[in-house]
């Protein structure tokens, strides 16, 4: 008898340990307590795209590009972006002229033999990096940006 017992106040334990940690992680989310820093981890496309114009210092994206993308990677210490996509190779090209952080003297530009141009781009609010590496030819854009 005295083994039921036990049995049933173990099961007891850890369904109300359980049911206790349940309603602490319910309740922090609802108020809005992440573990994180703010947004952390609701980063929403929208979101994601502003910080990577503001840290990479460029126009608002083209809207007639194909296959955009952006990912998102770091910790609650550091954030970055990766957006890619590709167009009408004349239409990027404006958009690429256009950008404040492209046309900034202390933006450094290599080119590869390739035809494929990167620019560093001295980032913007408080980033620590960012890069466009872009194809003239193809109308391919790759971004990178982060700040930590």
């Amino acid at each position: 008898m005295a083994h039921g017992r036990k049995r049933c106040f173990i099961g007891g334990v850890l369904l109300g340990g359980i049911s206790a940690v349940a309603g602490l992680v319910i309740l922090a989310l609802g108020v809005g307590i992440t573990p994180g820093p703010p947004g952390y981890p609701y980063f929403t496309e929208p979101s994601a795209r502003a910080a990577t114009l503001e840290w990479a210092r460029l126009s608002p994206f083209p809207t007639d590009v194909e296959g955009f993308t952006i990912t998102t990677s770091g910790s609650m210490f550091t954030r970055g972006f990766r957006v890619t996509f590709f167009g009408n190779p004349s239409d990027i090209s404006k958009w690429v002229e256009s950008c404040p952080g492209i046309v900034d003297p202390e933006t450094k530009k290599t080119t590869d033999r390739d035809g494929t141009v990167t620019y560093d781009i001295p980032a913007g609010d408080g980033a620590t990096f960012a890069r466009m590496i872009y194809h003239p030819d193809r109308g391919t854009v790759i971004i990178r940006t982060h700040w930590s």
